[in-house]
This record gives C-alpha cells, sequence and structure tokens, in this order.
C-alpha cells in the first residue's frame, strides 16, 4: 500500500478538524425566528412572545427557550416560552405592569439544550408608551324643526372660556413617549318634527419655530340625517404624539354646525383654542 505524503496527512487532518469544528457549531441551540406582538404597547396591555428554535436533530432533548434582559451585560430571565408542538414554536404571554416608564427596551431571546449550551442572544425591541385623553370641547346642537335650529362649542372645564377660546394658560404635562389624545364629545338634539343633520370638524395644528401653524392631525364626526325626536353623541378626535422633550405650542381648530332640512345654509360656530403640551 502507497503510504500517504506528509503533505497529504496534513490536509487530511485540517479536513477533519474542520469537519469537527463545524459539527460542535451545529450541535449549539440556535433561536431561528423570534417575534414580539404587538411591538408597541401601553403598560397593562398584554404582550405575546414567541419564537422557533433549532438544535443539532440527532439530540432528543427538548430545548429550553426564554426572554431575557440584560443587565451590566448578564442575561436575566423575565419569561419562560412553552413549547407547542403542533405548530413547532416557543410561545408565552406577559402583561406589562403598571408604572413601567415609556421607552423602547429590547429583550433577548436565547434557547438552551440539556448539555448546557446556549444559542446567540436574539434581540427584539418593544414599544412602551402610554396615553392621555383631555376633552377640550363639547359642541352642543340643537333642531327645532326643519328650520330652526342652534349650535355652540363649550369649551370643556376651563373657566372663562366662553369669554376667552384661548386657553394658553393650559398646559398638559406629560412624560415622553405619551399619546395625547384631544377629543371633542357632540351631543345633537332633535325636537319632535324637527330633521337634518348636524356634526363637528376638528384639526391640530403645532406651531413651529418661525410661528407658523403646521397641520397634524384632523377628524371630522357627522350625524345621519335624522327625524326627531331624537339625542345622538359623537366623538372627533386627534392625537398629538409626544416623542420629544421640550414645551410645545397647540391649536385645536372646532367647526361645528345644524343643517335643518329646510335650511338654506347650515348654522356654524368656530373656535381657535389654544394651549400648550410640555414633555418632560
Amino acid at each position: 500500500m502507497k503510504k500517504l505524503s506528509s503533505k497529504m496527512l496534513s490536509l487530511m487532518v485540517i479536513a477533519l478538524c474542520t469537519i469537527w469544528f463545524i459539527a460542535q457549531v451545529q450541535a449549539s441551540p440556535e433561536i431561528t425566528r423570534a417575534v414580539i406582538h404587538p411591538d408597541r404597547v401601553k403598560a397593562g396591555d398584554v404582550v405575546y412572545f414567541g419564537a422557533q428554535a433549532m438544535d443539532d436533530p440527532n439530540t432528543q432533548s427538548r430545548l429550553q427557550v426564554g426572554v431575557f434582559i440584560m443587565i451590566n451585560h448578564e442575561p436575566h430571565l423575565i419569561l419562560a416560552l412553552k413549547y407547542i408542538p403542533q405548530y413547532d414554536v416557543y410561545i408565552n404571554s406577559l402583561t406589562i405592569p403598571e408604572g413601567v416608564p415609556n421607552g423602547n427596551y429590547t429583550f433577548y431571546f436565547i434557547a438552551r439544550n440539556n448539555q448546557g449550551e446556549t444559542s446567540e442572544p436574539v434581540p427584539v425591541d418593544l414599544t412602551i408608551y402610554s396615553e392621555v385623553k383631555k376633552t377640550i370641547c363639547a359642541p352642543r346642537g340643537v333642531l327645532i324643526d326643519g328650520a330652526t335650529g342652534a349650535v355652540k362649542n363649550f369649551h370643556r372645564g376651563e373657566k372663562g372660556a366662553e369669554e376667552d377660546p384661548n386657553l394658553s394658560d393650559l398646559n398638559i404635562i406629560v412624560p415622553r413617549g405619551t399619546l395625547v389624545k384631544l377629543s371633542t364629545l357632540y351631543e345633537g338634539i332633535w325636537f319632535d318634527g324637527a330633521s337634518g343633520y348636524m356634526g363637528t370638524a376638528i384639526a391640530l395644528f403645532l406651531q413651529t419655530e418661525n410661528g407658523e401653524w403646521q397641520r397634524i392631525d384632523e377628524d371630522v364626526y357627522r350625524s345621519d340625517a335624522i327625524q326627531g325626536s331624537k339625542i345622538v353623541f359623537g366623538k372627533a378626535k386627534v392625537v398629538f404624539p409626544a416623542l420629544r422633550e421640550g414645551t410645545y405650542r397647540l391649536r385645536l381648530e372646532v367647526g361645528s354646525y345644524v343643517k335643518g332640512t329646510e335650511m338654506s345654509q347650515p348654522l356654524f360656530d368656530r373656535d381657535n383654542i389654544i394651549f400648550t403640551v410640555t414633555v418632560r
């Protein structure tokens, strides 16, 4: 038998070492998919964590998969995922505790087998935000009959607001990451024999550094054409996302109306309500 040359022998040793190394790498667990749903939630909401993982096919043991946070570069388990064999997925849910600060949080999915080998952490981000709801205006409309009616924007909860619609002394203070939801709650009243429709339109403006007003959101509520007697409530709402710290001057433009079936033109009431939002 012909002897192997030293060069050939060296190549075979390198190849065997390479195959062994690859086998060792493939033997370690691996997270192949990691999902957080939804990826934006409020404190108190339920979040679902799901993952798929694989290990050496020759290994019969089941993987353990968990969700971790990093503290001083060390992983700390916050949730163990349950294996669902019908779908070959690991899944569990978690209710975000009340009082968790707004922010972007990174969670790490890690798989571990019975030999103590762990996968590389797979990071997935979750945004936690809060909401502040303010009813700024409560418009009222009335139709006595098809030709007679009235409408008025009532600036809710503000002393002297009817005399001065400029609410610059109203300052809403929120933490960064809050959605400020501003609404108008409309009430429409149709008396016996009245017919027509009514509604309100609102638009939210942000004052820029050069003093101009930039429209950032709008909404409309409009009732159906109704024959009285009837009382109907409706809501129009806009949102200011408080994403950066600072003080912002906002203007809510409100236009409410009633239109009887015998009116040539609708009756309107229009107001501009100016206030500030401070984001900390």
